[in-house]
């Protein structure tokens, strides 16, 4: 698995199989910033602050054994640009803002 943040072009979550031989799945074109993997679940930050522009989510990514998709857990207000995860907890600065998530 793999996050890219191009800033204003662009960005994507990818899947790269260990099988060489096999394609390279591109699951989402966003500004992927962040890359975590906390209680058996994949999850994923995004955000990009440009041009008038500032916000970013925090996703989950869903996998079955046919399917990469992922859902919007939460929308931030601006864009992230730091993060860590302490005591079970999400904690998350912003340009603007601190957010801590809980369960």
């Amino acid at each position: 698995m793999s996050g890219i943040d191009k800033g204003e072009f662009g960005g994507e979550l990818n899947f790269k199989p260990n099988n060489t031989s096999k394609p390279v799945i591109k699951i989402a074109h966003l500004r992927v910033r962040f890359l975590l993997n906390y209680k058996n679940k994949i999850y994923f930050i995004v955000g990009y602050c440009h041009m008038g522009f500032n916000g970013g989510a925090l996703f989950e990514l869903k996998i079955t054994a046919d399917s990469l998709t992922y859902n919007k857990i939460l929308e931030f207000e601006d864009a992230p640009e730091a993060f860590t995860i302490h005591k079970g907890k999400f904690f998350i600065a912003t340009h603007n803002y601190f957010y801590i998530i809980k369960d």
